[in-house]
């Protein structure tokens, strides 16, 4: 039940992004019309178009006959290619982000080779360039991918990691320390071996010279008494 539940949530959401995305797509086709007359647009042309449209992060990368646009407001992003000479949308595709993933601004850059070929099928047809199949598919593979495969499996396995990790580290660590006391045992008993045989060696010379002393002193008391 919870995962009919789940799906039909999901395929809500992603039904809801696309109308919304479409909708987008439609006004900048109108403001491209009511500007430039269908006629040739420009780098600049999309992005006053997105940014009216309440777009915040956009990427617009310019081909010699084509531009393709990286937009995102909120939690959608939206992938897509124009062609320069007639403003006509070749193709497009939206996502689902996280909240603030695409930051603020804009950036252009050119390319040396266009993005589509216009004679395939990527997305040209009835619905304004909007191809439902790669749309579901992208919203599907976002979801999923988010509810599925984010951070939960992948920050698990991470932290098992982690965890085996740290728990190598404190056995090397362990192991050092004990090589280290046992070799400071073995210098502290060869240091106290060492000192105690010199103290014996001390105390027999002591021993050998207090004897040589007493001998001497006996002889002279025994010559001072013949």
């Amino acid at each position: 039940m919870k995962t009919k539940l789940r799906n039909f949530q999901k395929a809500f959401k992603a039904q809801t992004a696309k109308m919304n995305h479409r909708a987008a797509l439609l006004a900048m086709g109108f403001a491209f019309a009511g500007t430039v007359a269908m006629a040739a647009i420009s780098t600049e042309s999309v992005i006053s178009a997105y940014q009216a449209e309440g777009y915040t992060s956009i990427e617009v990368l310019e081909g010699p006959t084509q531009i393709k646009v990286e937009a995102i407001k909120g939690t959608t992003k939206v992938e897509a290619i124009y062609d320069i000479e007639t403003g006509e949308i070749l193709k497009t595709e939206t996502y689902t982000v996280a909240e603030g993933s695409g930051g603020v601004g804009v950036e252009v850059d050119t390319s040396t080779d266009d993005f589509v070929d216009e004679g395939s099928d990527d997305g040209v047809g009835d619905d304004n360039g909007i191809d439902d199949g790669d749309t579901d598919a992208s919203d599907d593979d976002s979801d999923e991918s988010g509810d599925d495969s984010g951070s939960d499996e992948s920050g698990d396995d991470n932290d098992a990691d982690d965890a085996a990790d740290d728990a190598e580290d404190d056995a090397d660590d362990a192991a050092d320390d004990a090589e280290d006391d046992a070799d400071d045992a073995a210098d502290d008993a060869e240091d106290d071996a060492d000192d105690a045989a010199d103290d014996a060696e001390d105390d027999a010379d002591d021993a050998a010279d207090d004897a040589e002393d007493d001998a001497d002193e006996a002889a002279d008391d025994a010559e001072d008494d013949a």
